[in-house]
């Protein structure tokens, strides 16, 4: 609801390889589809993005795969969302609306006013690795 399906699907594979950041071994593609139920080319096309970014790193061959460069501890929702949604989403209109305004409010103007703020906290202080710890607390494994 609050970001778009690209957005949904990169935090989903980057809970995976999270996961797995203690022990600095590269998480496969495969690995990553198969826990989370992804697709591989889109997958893949996610998880250069951040590459690109330094925020993974990559390695090809039979142990290669992606892991963090930087700890999930330091990659937070909003960052991520940042990538294929627009941060204006949490800014804007709640219904799009070029003349919503104090002045000029739209139908969901106040709603949505007292519940942006919240909502982007959540978002710029909230870690992958919070994520992972919040599944493992729970005694769940990822992918299950």
């Amino acid at each position: 609801m609050f970001y778009s399906k690209k957005t949904e699907y990169l935090i989903q594979a980057l809970l995976v390889i999270a996961d797995s950041y203690d022990t600095g071994i590269y998480v496969s593609v495969d690995t990553i589809r198969q826990k989370a139920d992804l697709p591989r080319a889109l997958t893949l096309k996610l998880l250069n993005s951040l590459v690109k970014d330094k925020i993974l790193e990559s390695n090809l061959g039979p142990a290669g795969g992606f892991r963090f460069v930087k700890a999930p501890s330091e990659v937070y929702l909003y960052q991520i969302k940042s990538y294929f949604d627009p941060v204006s989403h949490l800014e804007g209109c709640a219904l799009g609306l070029s003349f919503c305004s104090e002045e000029r409010p739209c139908a969901l103007h106040e709603t949505w006013k007292g519940l942006r703020q919240p909502i982007r906290d959540f978002f710029e202080t909230t870690s992958v690795q919070a994520l992972v710890a919040e599944y493992r607390k729970n005694n769940r494994l990822l992918g299950h």
